[in-house]
């Protein structure tokens, strides 16, 4: 009797640690998820809002910036998400 006590808590102290570690896992692709979709629009709103002003065509080269940014984090983020899926 005293020996399932001690196997079962030895489980229960192996499903606590492998919940934590999934908990992390999942933390940790949020953050690369937000950084993947708010660093290439922030750049290139910010760059093509820089060159709208230098340029005088606002807002159109921002306004291509955001597109191009729309694309770029698609792609990270569809890449992203097929490496996660082939690891499970």
């Amino acid at each position: 009797m005293l020996k399932i006590k001690e196997k079962n808590l030895k489980n229960s102290k192996k499903d606590e640690s492998g919940e934590k570690e999934n908990r992390w896992s999942v933390i940790s692709l949020a953050w690369e998820l937000g950084y993947l979709i708010t660093i290439p629009i922030v750049l290139l709103a910010f760059g093509g809002k820089l060159l709208d002003d230098r340029l005088g065509t606002s807002p159109w080269i921002l306004l291509v910036g955001i597109i191009f940014s729309i694309i770029i984090t698609s792609w990270l983020v569809y890449k992203k998400v097929n490496a996660v899926i082939k690891n499970t």
